[in-house]
């Protein structure tokens, strides 16, 4: 996905731990632009960036910078691919399948 921002981003950031998975943000292709404001001129950076949720390990910017074209590639695939539903939409789907096998079927 493409991204702009005032800073020039750091190709990989080890976000936040959820449970066992890591949030890391990988971003390449940077491209510096000027843009004109009123009687500014503002330079923004515009990137492509994905976010990729991986298992904790020991040495994992190390693991990043080794595996970085394979895992910025996963995380695009990632993107296209629907996420999987949660706990509670799938809790849902089992109350209405049973509803309707109680009332009979369809």
């Amino acid at each position: 996905m493409k991204v702009q921002g005032s800073a020039y981003p750091e190709s990989i950031w080890i976000r936040n731990k959820e449970l066992d998975y890591i949030n890391v943000t990988l971003r390449k292709n940077v491209e510096e632009k000027q843009i004109e404001k009123e009687n500014d001129v503002e330079t923004v950076y515009e990137y492509d960036e994905v976010t990729i949720k991986l298992v904790d390990r020991p040495n994992l910017e190390e693991y990043v910078q080794n595996n970085f074209d394979a895992l910025f590639n996963l995380g695009l695939q990632q993107e296209t691919t629907p996420p999987f539903p949660t706990e509670e939409e799938r809790i849902q789907a089992v109350e209405d399948a049973l509803l309707i096998l109680s009332l009979g079927g369809i």
